[in-house]
Parts: structure tokens; sequence; C-alpha cells
């Protein structure tokens, strides 16, 4: 259906209501669920890509059981080990299966990353070149000693790069397999007849190139998307639905009408070669109405509503949010950029990026108003803090959130076994972009106290990261705030309340550092918009203040997060309790 005047609404958290006219590392890395080392030269013959595949070694009646990277299958003469095995370099997760009944329900060793030249005398030397423990306990192994040590460990195999586990010389005790599987996902099937964006399986995405025309006018369906499903396509009362015909399909793709014959309304149906996902498009003819000369009345009924507004689509970020005359679902945000298309004549729009919706008003040519509301649908990160491990202490663990421009930048944690290596403060890192995020936790509270997860989570915000030699951690003149976020029911004795929900800013390149462990909740990470622009309000000291809401850290009990550095915890304690006197810390609000 055409109108009289096309009009595009631009909208954003900076221009609300704008009416415009128009078309539209080398270091290794570490911890004990994950594994990755530096990469390292082939010496696979050129053009070929050696396979990968699942290597199993029995550690039963060998002294140690030794694994290579090689990728021509040759191991190195002069390997002190019972047994070496060469091994493809990839990606690996390395699991243990203990025999039954055997004592020996964990199988530990050592991985080092550094290629090898081994010396002729047979030893390996690996002291002071990466060289990481290896800890894999059996899943048929339950009991309470090994309940900390994880059931498989990822690694990543490079040419020269040697491994051992421990083994069973006797052979009484009964020591089990250690199997390397690889690790990556198979590749998706691109060999689907008909699976045109080859992601292997079929998908509306496939249709991108399907068109909607009519046979008798020969023009196409205005504003047809053939990756739509459930699409409803108004059309002008000289395009009947019934010359309407899909075309351009991808290969075995088949399309069916319904009714068959030819009528005002039909539906298209589109299914996938294998019968099993179908995309249906709704073409409905406009009926002949008798003219009101009334601008704008797009519909001929002789009055302005919502009716008349069939034809608009309100875009949030490049996405339609509503068209057809309803939200289509997709989410919007309070920073969300707006397009209002295809207004009527006559018709004016503002939009208004309120606390909690999108408002659209939309003014008809007599001043009758029409407001669509589209409810805000935030992004969340759910991070389950009690899978969050330290390798050299497992009671423990540390997540570091860093917020960055470019998420494949998120540093790796370095945190071996052994501490007096070079290691950073936390386990598991999460990237986000920059923005303001609301930060909550849920945790259990069961009357067993066994079960019962810790009520808070508590941590430290730094202003500037920088990343030295591979190691990550707080730039020079850095400055940094505890952090202290509680589960909704918790009520400590002395009845102050720590908060059940924060806002931090998180500029680029800003980061937190939040305790975890086997006793820890759920930690949620809700984006709730932009940051502030230049001219930030600032605390009394100068510096910009990243918490929103009140935050009393002071409380006794509450405990500071594990860190894993010698050196951070006094100077945070200091922060809380000897500078401050005990009488609390406060961030204030600003706008």
């Amino acid at each position: 259906m055409q109108s009289p005047i096309r009009t595009r609404l631009v909208a954003s958290a900076f221009a609300v209501g704008m009416l415009v006219t128009g078309a539209a590392g080398t270091g290794m890395t570490a911890n004990a669920a994950t594994v990755t080392l530096p990469a390292a030269t082939s010496v696979a013959t050129p053009g070929t890509q050696p396979a990968i595949t699942a290597t199993t070694f029995d550690l039963s009646k060998q002294a140690q059981v030794g694994f290579y990277g090689t990728s021509d299958g040759n191991v190195k003469e002069g390997l002190s080990d019972s047994e070496t095995v060469a091994v493809t370099p990839g990606e690996y997760t390395v699991t243990y299966t203990a025999v039954k009944g055997s004592d020996k329900g964990v199988a530990n060793g050592e991985f080092s990353a550094t290629p090898h030249v081994f010396p002729t005398s047979g030893k390996v030397d690996t002291s002071g070149d990466g060289t990481i423990k290896l800890s894999v306990r059996s899943a048929n192994d339950t009991s309470e000693l090994n309940k900390d040590v994880p059931t498989s460990q990822k690694i990543t195999i490079t040419h020269g790069s040697y491994g051992f586990f421990t083994g069973d010389k006797t052979g009484t005790a009964g020591a089990g397999t250690v199997t390397l599987t690889p690790a990556k996902a198979a590749a998706p099937d691109t060999s689907l007849q008909g699976d045109a964006n080859k992601d292997g399986k079929y998908t509306a995405a496939d249709l991108t190139g399907v068109t909607a025309t009519n046979t008798t006018t020969k023009n196409p369906v205005t504003g047809f998307d053939p990756t739509r499903d459930k699409a409803t396509y108004r059309l002008d009362k000289n395009d009947k639905a019934g010359s309407i015909i899909v075309a351009n399909l991808p290969e075995g793709w088949s399309v069916t009408y319904t009714p068959a014959m030819s009528v005002l309304s039909r539906t298209a149906t589109v299914t996938s070669p294998d019968g099993k996902t179908t995309v249906t498009y709704t073409f409905t003819t406009v009926q002949d109405t008798k003219p009101t000369g009334k601008t704008g009345d797009a519909n001929g009924d002789g009055k302005y509503t919502l009716a008349d507004l069939d034809d608009v689509t309100i875009n949030a970020d490049g996405k339609a949010v509503w068209r057809d005359g309803k939200p289509t679902g997709t989410p919007v945000s309070k920073t969300s950029r707006i397009v209002v298309d295809n207004t009527p004549g006559g018709w004016t729009t503002k939009a208004s990026l309120g606390a909690k919706a999108l408002t659209v008003t939309f003014t008809a040519p007599d001043k009758t108003p029409v407001t669509v509301t589209i409810d805000y649908k935030a992004t969340t990160i759910d991070i389950d803090l009690s899978k969050v491990s330290d390798a050299a202490n497992p009671g423990f663990g540390t997540l570091g959130i860093v917020a960055l421009d470019d998420l494949s930048k998120t540093p790796k944690p370095v945190n071996p076994t052994d501490n007096r290596q070079p290691h950073t403060v936390a386990d598991q890192y999460q990237g986000i972009t920059p923005g303001e995020y609301q930060i909550t936790y849920t945790a259990v509270n069961d009357e067993d106290a066994t079960k019962r997860q810790q009520p808070t989570v508590n941590g430290t915000w730094y202003s500037a990261s920088t990343t030295t030699n591979g190691i990550f951690g707080s730039a020079t003149g850095s400055t940094s705030r505890p952090i202290t976020v509680a589960a909704d029911w918790y009520k400590p004795a002395d009845g102050k309340q720590t908060p059940t929900s924060v806002n931090m800013d998180m500029p680029a390149g800003s980061f937190m550092n939040l305790e975890g462990g086997p006793k820890a909740g759920i930690l949620h990470l809700t984006r709730v918009g932009d940051l502030p622009q230049a001219g930030t309000p600032t605390d009394k000291d100068g510096q910009a203040a990243p918490i929103r809401l009140i935050v009393d850290a002071s409380r006794p009990g509450d405990s500071l997060p594990h860190t894993g550095a010698g050196t951070l915890m006094p100077a945070v304690m200091g922060i809380l309790f000897g500078a401050l006197g005990m009488v609390g810390v406060r961030m204030r609000r600003h706008a």
C-alpha cells in the first residue's frame, strides 16, 4: 500500500523527537578447567592438515606415560618415559577413567608449552619453561578427598610441546586410562541441500534471495522480507493477493498457497527440503473504501486510529521492534537509536526513550494522538560463581569482569598451581561492552547449612587496566573502589543491610575482581544504559563515581575477595579499615 508521503523519524538518547523526511600473545594461560597455550609452527606437509583424533594411553604398569606434540607421528628419541605417545597438535579435553576398585581416582602429571629439543641423556628438564600441573579426577571417583579435582581439563598441544602422567609401575593399585579428545566442536554440515547460508541447518536465514511478485503487474511486493516468518503484507487494491507468486527458492525448498484459488487474502508456506522447517507469508489486499478526503486516513474508515498505522515500522538499532500494528518482540533499550518509517501523510511522530519504556506518539492531521509503548528488554549475563576455581587454592576463586570495546581481547587467566610463577589475580575472565550495569546476586538459602551458599559477593572495581608481558592487571594510577552485593534473603544481625542491587559505570578498560568459589551463587550483570558523556559528575576527591547506588562496605563480617596476590589484600583492608577508621565507605549517586 503506497502512502502519499513517507516519513521517517530518527531518535536516540541524545536526539529524541527529531523528525527526518526521506529514505531511510606468547604467555601461557591456565586454570583448573582450561589451559590455553601459545601457538607453534607445525611441521605438517604444506597444504595438508593432519587429522585430529582421540588418543588414549594406559597408565597401568608404567612408571610414566608421556605425550609429545608432532604432526608426523614420530616421537623424539631419548624420552625418559616408560612410554611416549605421539599426539597431533590441536585442542584437546583431557579425561581419566580409573579401573574398577582402584584407589587411584585421580591422574596427575605435568604439561609444558615450550617446544623441546631433547638432550642425548633423554632426561626432560621442564623447569622454568611454563610447565603446569595436570590433575584430572575419574568420573567414577566420588570420594570427599578428591571432590575439588576437575573431571576434565582442556589443553592445546603444539608441535614440540610435551606432557606426561604418572603411571603405576607395580600394577597393583590399578591406575586407569587417560584420553585426549579433540575439544573443538565439529564443523557444521555444509552439504545440506538448500542450506543457502551454509550453517548446517534449515532456517528462515536461508531464504534471503526469495522474492514475492505480482504476476499481473510484474511489480515486487513492497517491503517484502523473506527472512520474516509469519509476516503479513497489506497490498494496494490493484495488487490482488491471489496474483502474488513466491519464487527464487533455494534448491529443495517448496511453496504452497492457502487457499489455492485467487482470493483477496492468502498465505504462502515455504517448506525446507527435510519438511521440518516452515516459513509463512500472508498477503492481504486492501478492500475498496469510500474516499473520505481526509489526509492520512490510510484505511479509509473516516477516522484517525491505530489502524491507519499498519504500514508503519518502528526500528531500534536497525531492527524492527513494532510493525504490522504490533510489537515484534525484538529487545529495545533506553540507549537504542530509534527510526520510525512510513508514517502516513499529514501525521507527525515523536519518540521518547523513557526510564522503563520506549514511547512513540503519532499525531494525526486533526491533532488526534495515537501512542505506542514498548517496554525495554535489557541484556543480562548470568555467571555461576561456584564454577570459578583457583587451581592453587581449590576452595576459592576470583572472577574478573573487564569492559572492552573489542570482546575478542578479553584477557585470559594465568594462575598455575604454583603461585611462585607469574599469575593474574582472576581465575576466570568475562568481557563486557562498556556501559552502565546493574549487578544483582542470587544464592541458595537452605536450612541445611551444608547446602547454603554465601549470602554476599564482594570485590573491587578498578578504573583502568593494562597488560604487561602477557599479565593483565590494574594500570599505574588506577583508582579502586570496594563492591558488595547481597542476595535478597540476607538479613545481617547488625541490621546494616547490604544493597541487593548496585549500578556500576564500566568505561572501556575498567574492570572488577569478584570473589567466587564452591559456596558462591549466581552473579547477574544487566546492561541498563550507555555511559554519561563529557562532564560526568565526580566525587569530592575528583574521581568519577563508578557506583550509582549508595553502598556500605564497612560492615564487619563481609569478607573480601580471594585474590591470589599477597599485595592486594593489605591495600584493600587499609582502604576499608585503616584509612576510614571503620566509619563506612559510601559511594554517592550521580546523575
